[in-house]
């Protein structure tokens, strides 16, 4: 079975998603491949080490910071179901491109998945800023990546064109939201599912061959996450 999976660094529904995924896998006792795919949520943003991602959401919605604080507290819990400990409130305003890039790098090294996972970790665990080259950098080479080539890549447009690969097929395909979980190409989940009903998804996935799944959860739009 080949599952395809778009998710953005910035969504905390992503992680959550991802997490409560590859719990499913564990119980599923056939073989699968996970290709991962890039998706912007907010193409436009400027990576600012002075704007909080907590202000960004109470502007856009013409909120308090008191409320979009209780919305970031309200998907905190969510996380700690799946295992994960956010820490949201001091996340950084950041545009997660050459991030992706820097996973397209780590994808023809085979680490592509481990990358994203300490991606996810600093971005919403530790609030590690990753508009910061250097911390990109960093975080590279701690999966073993070559800290030189990293940083090369950063310095130009290297992957540029498969980031936007994959948001062209997430386009033609009719993603809106993620996390987005494609089965065999023709069976989907958006959202951040409970490992329960991945698990029931992969089980019906691999039985019926002809039949399409669809499920939706929390998920994260060009709108945003609410």
């Amino acid at each position: 079975m080949r599952v395809e999976i778009w998710t953005d660094i910035a969504c905390p529904f992503c992680y959550i998603g991802k997490h409560n995924f590859e719990k499913a896998l564990t119980k599923f006792d056939k073989e699968v491949e996970i290709i991962h795919h890039s998706f912007e949520l907010d193409p436009s943003i400027t990576s600012n080490p002075t704007v909080l991602a907590l202000e960004d959401l109470a502007a856009k919605y013409k909120i308090s910071l008191e409320k979009a604080h209780e919305m970031n507290e309200h998907v905190t819990q969510m996380a700690k179901t799946a295992g994960l400990d956010y820490r949201m409130d001091n996340i950084r305003a950041v545009n997660t491109f050459d991030a992706h890039r820097l996973a397209h790098f780590a994808k023809e090294k085979g680490k592509m998945g481990e990358l994203l996972e300490k991606f996810f970790d600093a971005h919403f665990t530790k609030e590690t800023y990753l508009g910061d080259s250097r911390e990109l950098i960093k975080i590279a080479v701690s999966v073993g990546l070559d800290k030189d080539e990293a940083a090369t890549i950063l310095n130009n447009d290297n992957f540029s064109k498969d980031v936007r690969a994959d948001e062209k097929k997430a386009q033609q395909i009719g993603i809106q939201g993620v996390p987005f979980f494609l089965f065999n190409q023709k069976y989907a989940i958006s959202g951040a599912q409970q490992p329960e009903a991945f698990l029931k998804t992969l089980q019906k996935v691999s039985a019926e061959e002809n039949i399409i799944i669809e499920a939706n959860g929390d998920s994260c739009s060009t709108d945003g996450c609410i």
